[in-house]
Parts: C-alpha cells; sequence; structure tokens
C-alpha cells in the first residue's frame, strides 16, 4: 500500500518544486543542480507520487529552506520570483498542510 499525506523535507521537496518549474518554463538547466532527483525515472516517479499521496506535509522551516535554496540556484531575479508564483500553485495543488512538528 502507498503511504498517504507524507511529510516532506526539504532537499526531495525543493528538487520536485525546481524540477516542475524547469519543466514548466523549457529550461532543462536548471535540473543541473538536483541533489535527490538526478535522474528522469526519479523525478517522474516523485511527481506521480506527490499526485496520489496528497495532502502533503511540511513544516514552515522547511519552506523557509526552500526560499534559500531557490534564491542560490536561481540566480536570476526573475526566474526567483517566477518560481514562487509557480511554487504556490503547485503547493496549493498538491494540498500542503504546513504544521509545526512537537518534539
Amino acid at each position: 500500500m502507498i503511504p498517504r499525506h507524507p511529510i516532506v523535507d526539504t532537499g526531495p521537496f525543493f528538487d520536485f518544486l525546481l524540477s516542475r518549474f524547469s519543466q514548466e518554463i523549457r529550461t532543462p538547466s536548471l535540473l543541473n543542480g538536483l541533489r535527490y532527483l538526478n535522474t528522469d525515472f526519479k523525478i517522474k516517479s516523485i511527481q506521480w507520487y506527490f499526485s496520489v499521496a496528497k495532502p502533503i506535509t511540511t513544516s514552515p522551516h522547511v519552506i523557509a529552506e526552500i526560499h534559500q535554496h531557490a534564491q542560490k540556484q536561481l540566480e536570476h531575479k526573475s526566474y526567483t520570483e517566477a518560481f514562487w508564483k509557480f511554487a504556490q500553485i503547485e503547493l496549493n495543488e498538491l494540498g500542503l498542510k504546513e504544521q509545526l512538528v512537537e518534539l
């Protein structure tokens, strides 16, 4: 059985968003810096998984780290702004829920 409602950490989540953004703006060179989704198979697998495992849960800290990664990876300010506009749509489609994790 496929686990539903995953809690997603920064690395794979950023790679997912960047891969989707790269597809959207047709700029495959953005994929050069991916650490976790470094093959087409891995990209397609996580895209499929996230489409069926909604909602995705993460923490506000993860979103802040994704912002930092985007600023480093996307050197041009126009790319960074476009990335966040795109990411907001993607996150809504994933049913993102930000939750604080109690220790």
